[in-house]
């Protein structure tokens, strides 16, 4: 398993929960915002529901980049595992790495890895702890 060469957002194929993020929250425009402008600057955006497939997804090249928030612990472990055998890079959305209690979850090849984090650069500080 390898993860993907693309290096440039608007060529990526990226999934995420972000929509599910809405149900459960008390600013639902927040998601939908987040959830437009990744749509819009991406290749691909897609929403499965599962977030160890999507995770797997990227840590085969099939799709290039997840964007997880609130991943369940063994999702998280089961996810980073896999994301670090295929040599993407796992982190939160300011680019620490991922620990056992992190609420967020960026996967994504190096070079793309850092490129999301400047799309989600401006949600940063207004997303719920």
């Amino acid at each position: 398993m390898r993860a993907s060469e693309i290096k440039l957002p608007e060529k990526a194929a990226i999934a995420t929960n972000l929509l599910d993020q809405a149900r459960k929250s008390e600013d639902p425009m927040l998601w939908g915002e987040m959830a437009a402008v990744l749509a819009r600057d991406s290749g691909m955006f897609r929403t499965s529901g599962c977030v160890v497939l999507d995770i797997a997804r990227v840590s085969a090249g099939l799709m290039d980049a997840a964007i997880i928030f609130r991943p369940e612990a063994a999702e998280l472990d089961l996810g980073v595992t896999l994301a670090m055998e295929s040599g993407a890079l796992t982190g939160d959305f300011s680019g620490n790495p991922s620990t056992g209690n992190a609420r967020q979850l960026v996967v994504a090849n190096p070079k793309l890895f850092r490129e999301v984090l400047k799309v989600l650069h401006p949600f940063r500080g207004r997303l719920p702890r």
